[in-house]
């Protein structure tokens, strides 16, 4: 074939001759799976963190209400039972929390007569936690029931579980705002006069 004849093919070819090869749209269902995939996705880890949040608030309201200790106490209590003589910045590092937040923490606890703080012998300057027979006492009484639930639930994963676990909920929590310290709520001494709302006219 001439180059001339190749050119006037070429200039009389029909628009609908290469059509195979132009990329059709894709089909309104087929674009919008993986967007329905991924809201389904977002709905049921959602539905799960919510379910996980009510179930644990739920186990420790219970405990609170049993014993009149508040969740942190029973978790500073349960550190200083398995280690005794942790020092107040070891006891923040574990429970994860400010040092004026566990301040106010071991002051209850010393307040309710569950814990001790004893200076070293030689450094008098350095403090050590122990438990007193009162705080045994409440450790006993919880100990592998709601108090260390959740412990036992994540020690019951497998390392490559906990791994991915850390991580997604590390990613969860950066995610979300921050609220600053939370201070220890404070319960009222026995024989403190309580407060009473006012009256409405």
């Amino acid at each position: 074939m001439s180059a001339a004849r190749a050119r006037s093919m070429w200039r009389h070819a029909s628009p609908f001759d290469n059509m195979k090869h132009v990329a059709q749209p894709r089909s309104a269902s087929v674009t919008r799976s993986p967007n329905r995939n991924r809201l389904a996705l977002e709905q049921s880890a959602l539905r799960r963190a919510r379910a996980l949040v009510d179930h644990m608030r739920t186990l420790y309201r219970e405990l609170e209400r049993r014993t009149g200790a508040p969740i942190a106490a029973h978790r500073a209590l349960h550190c200083i039972a398995a280690e005794p003589g942790l020092s107040p910045s070891e006891l923040a590092a574990i429970l994860g929390v400010k040092r004026p937040n566990l301040s106010h923490l071991l002051r209850l606890m010393a307040e309710r007569g569950w814990i001790e703080r004893r200076r070293v012998a030689d450094d008098q300057r350095s403090v050590q936690l122990h438990l007193l027979p009162a705080g045994r006492s409440l450790v006993g009484a919880t100990h592998g029931r709601v108090a260390g639930v959740l412990q036992r639930a994540i020690e019951g994963l497998t390392s490559v579980e906990l791994r991915g676990l850390d991580h997604s909920l590390n990613r969860l929590q950066s995610r979300l705002p921050s609220l600053g310290p939370v201070p220890v709520a404070q319960a009222p001494r026995r024989g403190a006069a309580v407060a009473k709302p006012p009256r409405r006219r």
